[in-house]
């Protein structure tokens, strides 16, 4: 159980450097102004985070318990969406933190708009693995105790995800449409 809390105590860091990291850079791409050592600093913060959260995580889904039966009971919907969320972060995290340099390389060409969609993935996939995990770590350490709260939670949290998935997505295409032409 301790490994546990620890790892809903660095799920919960790592939805506050997301929200912090987005939050900066949808306001420095609106200003056209970027401070890269801010821009560093959130974002290696958040991948090392991520990177402690994901391995704990694995620890627990192939290790602990998930793995050993066929039928794992928990296994529901929102179960099934976090791995999948999990594994599309595992695959594009190094493309989206790569995707500025190659974007310039890329103006123009297919290639930049594989990019392009391959951002609007990796933010669907943050997002939706946000929007069906905090309430989990709340749970763990106790704070939500009951399927009500649970929901409204899931709810409220959800909503944000929504609007910080569609304001980092448009903000992001249009800055990159206005750097690269499209």
């Amino acid at each position: 159980m301790k490994l546990k809390k620890i790892n809903a105590g660095l799920s919960l860091l790592t939805i506050a450097l997301l929200f912090l990291h987005t939050t900066y850079q949808a306001f420095s791409f609106i200003l056209s102004y970027q401070n890269l050592i801010l821009t560093i600093a959130f974002g290696y913060a958040l991948v090392a985070s991520l990177s402690a959260h994901a391995v704990i995580g694995c620890i627990f889904v192939f290790g602990k318990h998930d793995s050993k039966k066929i039928a794992y009971p928990k296994l529901n919907p929102q179960t099934t969406l976090q791995r999948i969320s999990m594994i599309m972060i595992s695959v594009l995290l190094l493309p989206h933190m790569f995707s500025f340099l190659m974007r310039a390389k890329a103006a123009g060409s297919i290639f930049y708009y594989l990019l392009e969609f391959s951002q609007v993935l990796f933010f669907a996939a943050v997002f939706l693995h946000v929007s069906v995990s905090f309430s989990k770590a709340l749970i763990t350490f106790g704070i939500l105790k009951d399927n009500k709260s649970r929901k409204i939670v899931d709810v409220i949290i959800s909503i944000l995800c929504g609007i910080d998935f569609a304001v980092t997505t448009a903000v992001i295409l249009m800055t990159h449409y206005k750097i690269y032409g499209g």
